[in-house]
């Protein structure tokens, strides 16, 4: 059994499962081939424009991908405040709300204003100072 890299087709190839293999085929040592799958696992990239596959770093991501991001963590804590919101919100309403629960709607309303301002930070989108979630 012996593993195999193609250039072409940018993947690797293990002749007891792949029968037949691109005419560009690699052979890879069990050294190289464990290597290159460890380095995948802890993040790198395989740069294929060599004849043998090399590990590289990442390109960082761009300003687009971070924006998404970081809307992407907003919505999902905004969902969270919602869920807290609601009960409190509910117990105000009905005018059944103990003095700790008015004043946590309000440390959660204000939680969530927050939230939707965190594009007007100066560092945004690759830095962000999250807001703290209330109690």
């Amino acid at each position: 059994m012996a593993n195999f890299s193609s250039r072409t087709e940018k993947t690797f190839f293990d002749d007891f499962i792949n029968t037949t293999l691109p005419p560009d085929a690699v052979e890879l040592s069990s050294e190289e081939y464990l290597g290159l799958l460890l380095g995948i696992a802890a993040g790198k990239k395989v740069d294929w424009s060599g004849e043998r596959p090399a590990l590289v770093d990442p390109s960082p991501p761009s300003a687009e991908q971070l924006q998404q991001s970081a809307y992407s963590q907003r919505d999902y804590l905004l969902g969270i405040a919602a869920l807290r919101i609601a009960p409190l919100q509910d117990a105000v309403d009905g005018e059944v709300a103990t003095d700790d629960e008015v004043s946590l709607l309000e440390l959660w309303k204000s939680y969530r204003v927050a939230l939707n301002r965190i594009q007007t930070q100066s560092g945004f989108p690759s830095d962000i100072a999250w807001p703290d979630q209330p109690g």
